[in-house]
């Protein structure tokens, strides 16, 4: 449980520095990873493979849109997510990506019908993505199990 205490307290710091000031730094992605052994030592049910397709499976696809929508996301948002993939496997990394986005679509439609769509550039990623992984931590092995029941 403490791993996941300090990891939603760094989450919660880049959350902080992407509202504030757009990005998030490589300290903060380090210190994600600084969590990787003792994440190997308290979950040993997820595999070296598992947490491989962990850091891939949803920062490929998103270091793939910002090939072709600039914008769309931002390096630190990539990297960020590819070091909670690490901590914790592919499946719960889906299902937090699911949530941030469904979160961040909803605040971003919010947005458009508050602020016209053509006042709504963009917004930070990095707050959905906290809301993401503490959604997928505490609730993706019950959303997994409903979703394939």
């Amino acid at each position: 449980m403490w791993l996941y205490v300090i990891l939603f307290g760094i989450l919660a710091a880049a959350a902080a520095m992407d509202i504030k000031k757009r990005e998030i730094s490589n300290q903060i992605c380090a210190a994600v990873l600084l969590l990787l052994l003792p994440a190997c030592l308290c979950r040993p049910g997820v595999s070296f493979a598992d947490r491989i397709a962990g850091g891939l499976c949803v920062s490929t696809p998103m270091f793939l849109i910002s090939l072709f929508r600039k914008g769309a996301f931002g390096g630190g948002d990539i990297k960020l997510t590819a070091c909670c993939g690490m901590i914790l496997g592919w499946k719960i990394t889906m299902v937090s990506m699911i949530f941030a986005v469904l979160s961040g679509g909803i605040w971003g439609a919010g947005l458009m019908v508050l602020c016209g769509k053509e006042k709504v550039q963009d917004f930070p990623f990095g707050p959905f993505l906290f809301l993401g992984v503490m959604a997928g931590v505490l609730f993706g092995d019950a959303f997994l199990t409903w979703f394939f029941a």
